[in-house]
């Protein structure tokens, strides 16, 4: 009996011992939750050399933007192409591909016996044309009198419309070679005629030299306006809802990345393009001084500016990821010599330029400062 009872006894204490030790796993797992949290110091003569760098959350503008391409362009009324209606040789040329040119400015001078005959033709019919002119109104009066028969009236009002008709046409052909006919006189008789540039520009293309043969409607001097250069950009069609006059471009020309530039949308196609399913989308420089970084035909890249908002957000580098999470380091302390950081968790959402939105930003006082450069060289 009294085995019996010792047996009982040491089965009791049994269970109170592993009930205890039970009890004091829980503490003890409850204490390590309590000091998951982690803290870093950092020594302040340190925070300065390194460059790290506290801040608070902020709200920041953040935008959907639309990325694309293009080139750089001019309208179609700032571009001129150089051709003549009649062929010719080459007299004179004095101008070089980059040169300024002014509107009127003589570009080449072309020689062509046709252009002697024109005038001749011209002078010829105008001398005509009094006699005709007289002839006709003196055989209308005979006739209107029943002088003469009506046969010789128009016979004469015949050769006076024919020979008025021919002169106003020689003189519209001596126009369109740049010869005033209202100025021409016999001793005035020119076998050779000056191209002139009809736009002030620069000259951008040269395809004939002195003592060549240019052919009838052969382009021969291209000549470009850059006083309205413009960006002639791509958009695919899925982004067409996304476009308004007036949203902002910023643009960086490939040769130099580094630097961005400003325009807005003024003009959007309405034609879609069948074979890469985009649409013309044009914008105005705003800064008139990159007009002489850039020139016409110059590939650019773009970045439209659509629907924005503002978020809270802080600095990329202020948000370290570990094991799929996100964390921030928040200064609790600072003492005489070193600052105190704590380790906090924070849900993120978009990214735009330097920033990234931070979703749980009332979790935060908003006199919180956070390590917003130097954080990763702690949390690693």
């Amino acid at each position: 009996m009294k085995t019996n009872t010792f047996i009982y006894l040491i089965l009791i204490n049994l269970i109170i011992y592993g009930c205890s030790s039970s009890n004091d796993s829980e503490n003890n797992m409850n204490n390590v939750s309590q000091f998951q949290e982690e803290n870093y110091t950092l020594d302040k003569s340190l925070f300065k050399s390194k460059e790290f760098k506290l801040d608070k959350i902020s709200e920041t503008d953040f935008h959907e933007i639309i990325q694309t391409n293009g080139i750089i362009d001019v309208p179609p009324y700032n571009k001129a192409s150089i051709s003549c209606f009649y062929g010719g040789k080459i007299k004179e040329l004095n101008i070089l591909v980059g040169e300024k040119v002014t509107k009127g400015q003589v570009l080449f001078t072309l020689e062509n016996p046709i252009f002697v005959e024109m005038q001749q033709e011209y002078l010829e019919a105008k001398g005509l044309i009094n006699f005709l002119q007289s002839d006709y109104e003196r055989q209308k009066n005979l006739s209107e009198d029943n002088v003469v028969s009506k046969k010789n009236f128009i016979k004469a009002e015949s050769d006076y419309m024919v020979t008025k008709v021919r002169m106003e046409s020689l003189a519209k052909k001596l126009l369109l070679i740049n010869i005033n006919p209202n100025d021409l006189t016999i001793s005035k008789i020119q076998s050779v005629i000056s191209i002139t540039s009809p736009i002030d520009g620069f000259i951008t293309q040269v395809n004939i030299s002195k003592g060549s043969f240019l052919d009838p409607a052969q382009n021969v001097i291209s000549i470009v306006n850059t006083n309205s250069l413009q960006l002639q950009l791509n958009v695919f069609e899925k982004d067409i809802s996304k476009l308004e006059i007036g949203k902002k471009i910023k643009f960086n020309i490939q040769d130099d990345k580094s630097k961005e530039f400003d325009s807005e949308i003024h003009l959007i196609n309405k034609s879609v393009n069948t074979t890469d399913r985009t649409i013309g989308v044009y914008g105005n420089l705003l800064d008139k001084k990159v007009v002489n970084l850039i020139s016409p035909g110059m590939y650019i890249e773009a970045k439209i500016y659509t629907a924005s908002s503002r978020k809270p957000s802080l600095p990329k580098n202020a948000v370290i990821k570990v094991e799929n999470k996100n964390y921030i380091l928040v200064l609790k302390d600072s003492l005489n010599n070193s600052y105190s950081f704590t380790k906090k968790e924070v849900k993120v959402g978009e990214e735009f330029n330097e920033f990234i939105e931070i979703l749980n930003s009332k979790d935060f006082n908003g006199n919180n400062l956070f390590l917003v450069n130097g954080a990763f060289n702690l949390i690693k």
